[in-house]
């Protein structure tokens, strides 16, 4: 009895824990971005620059993602969260003290670059540490962490930013994942026995050895996840471009503060955690698939897609509208495609690959996002970055009819 009830606190505390260090790094990961409008106010770094420091951050976590595939199905998820944690301790510290573009460049996308085994590291926590009676609660919340960790990161900084320089976000966000190191190291190097009896109660031993019938592209291909990694690009472009440049483009086409531009996408984070409740209700109760509850989030967003092609035209209540909707269907996306869809996978053995590739290929968009929204918006004006976002919102819904066919029969194998 005491075994088992101890197991089962266990388990809890491992979902907590994980909840919380995604989170956290989630957090972290936005620092840059709510801190762009206030360095392109204070006259640091020019639009284009800045985004180019915050592409060098998704394009390096893209490409550990992508080449980590093997890696994180293969490594220890209590070690490899270790990663993430340090590489993010030393590069919120090192941005304090950062003063050139190149600095910047080289310290934020190796902060991306070691940040690459976070989800697929939290999703085996919960699916290898997580007793079968918790772990399918913790399946559909451990996602939440992107949307806390991303409304943390925009409270934080319109806090900061009231009363502080944008460095003194750095400041805080190393603080806070010093201590996450701490508990870490305390609930893995105390608990080791429980942690591994978890695993062998789970069933977890039996899980690798299973035998792929296919080889991971093949498997990749004629399920139809091939052509999803389109959609994983441009849902990360969407939310991340707009999550990124939303405070400056209030500013220049609204005249409102860098601190009230960082309020709203505050908002925004917030609002956006209905998006991962449409998005179970939707693929779980009404459609069943999920390439067609996808093709319906970015059918939603179509029309509000087409409201911010009149950026500042429209009144600003209409911009956060539109901006509210369009970000909370991508949020719902992201519970389809990183939860959803790499769970599918569970019974080829290649959960942990194929969160860790649709998270790659989904920080690639991230990368264009970064330099994209910025160098339209310099150069042709906020108009024309969103003629850019609605025919990406036009081509995901291709792809996704495309895909339909090749996933049903996938998940009814």
């Amino acid at each position: 009895m005491g075994e088992k009830t101890s197991s089962r606190n266990m388990s809890i505390i491992v979902f907590l824990t994980s909840f919380l260090i995604y989170s956290v790094i989630t957090m972290t990961r936005n620092a840059f971005a709510a801190s762009i409008a206030s360095v392109i106010e204070e006259g640091i770094l020019p639009h284009t620059a800045a985004g180019i420091i915050n592409a060098g951050f998704y394009l390096f976590n893209g490409i550990g993602q992508v080449a980590g595939v093997k890696i994180v199905d293969k490594a220890s998820p209590i070690k490899l969260l270790y990663v993430p944690l340090v590489g993010t301790l030393l590069a919120m510290l090192f941005m304090t003290v950062a003063k050139s573009f190149l600095s910047m460049l080289i310290i934020w996308s190796l902060c991306g670059l070691l940040q690459f085994p976070i989800w697929p590291a939290v999703l085996r926590m919960v699916t290898e540490y997580t007793l079968p009676e918790h772990k399918g609660m913790a399946m559909k919340s451990i996602i939440f962490g992107f949307g806390a960790g991303t409304f943390l990161n925009y409270l934080l900084a319109t806090i900061i930013l009231k009363v502080a320089t944008w460095r003194a976000l750095f400041v805080a966000s190393a603080v806070i994942v010093a201590l996450c190191i701490v508990l870490w190291m305390f609930i893995t190097g105390k608990k080791k026995v429980i942690l591994s009896r978890i695993k062998e109660e789970n069933g977890q031993n039996e899980i690798k050895e299973k035998t792929k019938t296919k080889g991971f592209l093949k498997t990749l291909i004629s399920s139809g996840a091939l052509l999803l990694l389109v959609p994983s690009f441009i849902r990360l472009f969407l939310d991340s471009g707009l999550k990124t440049w939303a405070p400056t483009m209030f500013v220049e086409s609204y005249g409102a503060s860098a601190s009230f531009g960082s309020a709203l996408v505050t908002v925004l984070s917030f609002v956006n955690f209905g998006g991962m409740f449409f998005a179970t209700w939707l693929c779980s109760k009404v459609t069943k698939n999920e390439t067609t509850a996808l093709g319906i989030c970015f059918l939603v967003s179509l029309p509000f897609a087409v409201l911010l092609l009149f950026v500042g035209g429209v009144s600003l209540a209409v911009a956060t509208l539109s901006l509210i909707v369009i970000t909370t269907m991508m949020y719902a996306s992201h519970q389809l495609m990183d939860v959803f869809i790499p769970a599918e996978f569970d019974k080829v053995g290649m959960t942990g690959g194929m969160a860790s590739l649709m998270n790659g290929v989904a920080s690639l968009g991230a990368v264009f996002a970064s330099i994209g929204f910025g160098f339209m918006a310099e150069n042709y004006g906020w108009s024309a970055a969103f003629v850019m976002q609605l025919g990406l919102v036009i081509l995901t819904l291709a792809f996704c009819i495309f895909a339909r066919p090749l996933w049903k029969k996938f998940i009814s194998r």
